[in-house]
């Protein structure tokens, strides 16, 4: 992206922040963490990649081109998001008792929906500064219908440990980043510990992104007289079923993945 385009969405990244703060005080932590996992991905990832991963500090492998480096930094961030988001989340669930699924909201349960929600306008802003949403339209799709799910939740308090639940499918995210950041770096089938992570993202993937979003869909559709708005359980509901659809395509996408490394192992 030419400079001056990336100052534009910079400044609208910066002012839906604003305007977030601006709507509610609560939101603020929107634009915090979005600022957080930049310098996430300014400071700290290069750093420790340039100290730790011997490919992206040589410009060797998968990592010789300037394009693969960005896509690697991206990759280390979404997977530091992962981890803080599931585990947060998991913490929120154990903690906190929820005794209305719809209109119960706490300050635990709003921060972990914000630390998601600015990951995911960070996300949108790096993919498309680093032209790395070419080949990942879809996961720019899922940013958007998530910011506006969140954002929506967090507003009229609304919904809120259904979401906290969701972000529990970040359990198998750290699977998926981890697994892409390995093969980065030269791992394969022929290694035992990258096959580990094969098998814990094929377990998660049908744990989280299969049985619980469907047992979340169900559960939202039996809970949808207590939505205060009708607009309210719409939203909840629609964006569940768009999800089971970007799941699908998450899917398909790591059987190409699995398919195409177990088809060059037969060639070794």
């Amino acid at each position: 992206m030419a400079p001056a385009d990336a100052m534009w969405l910079g400044a609208a990244w910066v002012g839906l922040c604003a305007g977030l703060s601006w709507l509610d005080i609560q939101l603020a932590y929107v634009g915090i963490f979005s600022l957080v996992f930049l310098a996430v991905r300014t400071l700290l990832v290069p750093a420790l990649s340039t100290a730790f991963a011997a490919d992206y500090r040589d410009g060797k492998g998968l990592l010789a081109t300037t394009e693969s480096k960005l896509l690697w930094c991206n990759t280390a961030v979404s997977l530091v998001h992962s981890c803080l988001s599931s585990a947060l989340s998991l913490a929120v669930l154990a903690v906190v008792p929820i005794h209305d699924w719809v209109h119960s909201c706490t300050f635990m349960a709003t921060l972990c929906l914000s630390l998601s929600t600015g990951y995911f306008i960070y996300d949108f802003y790096d993919m498309v500064v680093g032209d790395l949403h070419r080949r990942a339209v879809g996961i720019l799709l899922h940013h958007i219908m998530v910011t506006i799910c969140y954002v929506l939740s967090i507003y009229y308090r609304v919904g809120v440990p259904y979401l906290v639940v969701m972000l529990l499918l970040e359990i198998n995210s750290i699977c998926l980043h981890l697994r892409k950041l390995m093969a980065m770096v030269g791992f394969t089938l022929t290694d035992r510990v990258y096959v580990v992570v094969w098998q814990a993202l094929w377990l998660t993937f049908y744990t989280t992104r299969m049985l619980l979003t469907a047992g979340v869909h169900f559960a939202v559709f039996l809970d949808r007289a207590h939505f205060p708005e009708t607009f309210q359980f719409a939203t909840a509901f629609t964006g569940l079923t768009v999800l089971h659809v970007l799941n699908y395509l998450v899917y398909q996408g790591c059987t190409k993945a699995y398919r195409k490394e177990t088809a060059y192992l037969k060639k070794l």
